[in-house]
């Protein structure tokens, strides 16, 4: 058996900002939740043969190698091709996500955004906005990949519970708002995330891959005109409205290569203010 953990941060317990998570201290409160999955993984199945660990939070240089368990292998830097999903291919039999946290404009999220806080106002997919869980759940999709396993707060949960009805969800704090939540102590959130990577590898067999209808008709409202004008002039992307573009991609993977280029081009008019 073999398992994909892809890891964001914004969804760990513990953390309620961005900035706290340069420190060593969040760094290690992501490593020991990666871990306690793997534990769970672990618990859930004697067939393990490979648990591969993507980073993909920012730069992808957050979780601590030396913590983590010594039989998982990590995914780290940028930039790649995949940037969340890096790694995964039709050999892995599930998906786990870790840490993740509700789309752009979800109420009581912490830290809400989707794909990027800079540039992002809002992402669809077929004209139903998504977030993060839904790009690394259609991206595993395509490669026959069941989405079991996804902890991050409340919003993210019901997020993923919609998605795809059977996933296991553990919650690992309650947002109040974008940058404050009830906490709970590390270690009962530990020992819930084993308790649930556990259930989840059990109850696996009767998750089905997560499926978007292709092509995939894509829409992206930015934060400004810039932006949207900007990214109007990669070859293929229509421009829509002012802050709109639309795209068509034949699967996930032009999708999240073309989202990668879009929010940073779209970075880059932070250099014409």
């Amino acid at each position: 058996m073999k398992v994909f953990i892809s890891v964001d941060m914004e969804g760990v317990g513990g953390i309620t900002s961005w900035k706290e998570m340069g420190s060593r201290e969040a760094k290690e409160l992501l490593t020991q939740e990666v871990n306690a999955v793997i534990a769970g993984i672990k618990d859930g199945s004697d067939k393990v043969e490979e648990v591969l660990v993507c980073d993909a939070h920012a730069l992808g240089e957050n979780i601590l190698v030396d913590l983590l368990d010594p039989d998982a292998s990590l995914v780290r830097g940028a930039p790649r091709s995949f940037h969340m999903v890096e790694g995964l291919d039709n050999s892995f039999d599930m998906l786990f996500l870790v840490g993740y946290h509700g789309m752009a404009g979800a109420r009581h999220a912490q830290m809400d955004h989707t794909y990027s806080s800079y540039s992002i106002y809002n992402l669809r997919v077929n004209g139903r906005s998504v977030g993060e869980t839904s790009l690394s759940a259609g991206f595993a999709g395509e490669l026959g990949v069941p989405l079991v396993f996804v902890s991050g707060d409340q919003s993210v949960g019901e997020e993923a519970r919609e998605l795809c009805p059977d996933v296991v969800t553990v919650v690992t704090k309650l947002g109040f708002s974008r940058f404050s939540a009830k906490l709970f102590n590390p270690k009962n959130v530990r020992k819930r995330l084993r308790e649930g990577a556990k259930k989840a590898v059990l109850n696996a067999s009767r998750v089905k891959p997560v499926v978007f209808e292709k092509p995939l008709r894509v829409e992206i409202d930015f934060v400004d005109t810039a932006m949207a004008e900007l990214v109007s002039m990669v070859p293929g992307v229509e421009s829509l409205g002012g802050r709109t573009v639309g795209f068509v991609a034949e699967d996930f993977k032009v999708f999240h290569r073309f989202l990668q280029v879009a929010t940073i081009l779209a970075r880059s008019t932070k250099e014409l203010r």
